[in-house]
């Protein structure tokens, strides 16, 4: 499940954890307006913890009508999924236990939402960077084919001869250790600010964009 992006004509941003923020998703769509010519890709963790799970699918799937949209699968999305195989119940158990149970509707989880988590993919790859959810076991004989690692790794240990940055989210990150890895050139480029965990952590609450054709850092908080 690797899909290869061509270059835009237009800019290319990659956006990080949303986690049911809809207001902050809002007011970065709305600073980076994205074209018809530009594409948006997301990392994962579109649902769990945050106001309003669905009010954040709602917004993902209107992109796809004004930009070329891509949406990769987070490890939210993936329990979800697993849950579902099981039942209602659990799926009922899931959404409650990491404070989900906004994306329900009338008592259930839409069956388009089913359909977008569905048909979310576990890796990009784009001419300047490599785009997963969690992260990247180099040790791995094939790592970009281990799935479980794409959507949980939390901690990488990028060889030397990797020429593309990994740009990620599932791991919260103060801003300004953002910034500081975007100036550094590194190759671990986490784009998860924490955008739910505002009033928890320090240097948290923001919903981050990276553009992937100048790696412009565009941020947004409430």
């Amino acid at each position: 499940m690797k899909e290869w992006i061509e270059t835009p004509k237009g800019n290319q941003w990659a956006i990080g954890d949303v986690h049911g923020c809809h207001v902050h998703l809002r007011k970065l769509i709305d600073l980076i307006q994205p074209n018809s010519e530009d594409q948006v890709i997301f990392l994962g963790d579109y649902i769990d913890r945050g106001p309003d799970s669905a009010a954040v699918i709602e917004q993902c799937l209107a992109l796809k009508n004004k930009t070329q949209t891509h949406f990769l699968r987070g490890n939210h999305e993936a329990m979800l999924l697993a849950a579902r195989k099981k039942g209602q119940e659990a799926v009922l158990n899931q959404l409650n236990r990491l404070d989900g149970l906004s994306l329900m509707v009338e008592g259930e989880v839409p069956e388009k939402y089913w359909e977008f988590f569905e048909a979310t993919q576990y890796l990009f790859e784009t001419e300047n960077a490599w785009l997963v959810h969690g992260g990247v076991d180099f040790n791995q004989d094939h790592p970009f084919e281990v799935y479980e690692d794409l959507l949980w790794i939390r901690e990488m240990e990028i060889p030397e001869a990797q020429t593309k940055p990994i740009v990620h989210g599932h791991v919260p990150t103060p801003l300004h250790k953002i910034k500081e890895n975007l100036g550094e050139q590194s190759m671990n480029l986490p784009m998860d600010g924490g955008a739910v965990f505002k009033d928890r952590f320090p240097g948290m609450g923001h919903l981050c964009a990276l553009n992937l054709k100048d790696f412009e850092l565009v941020s947004v908080t409430n």
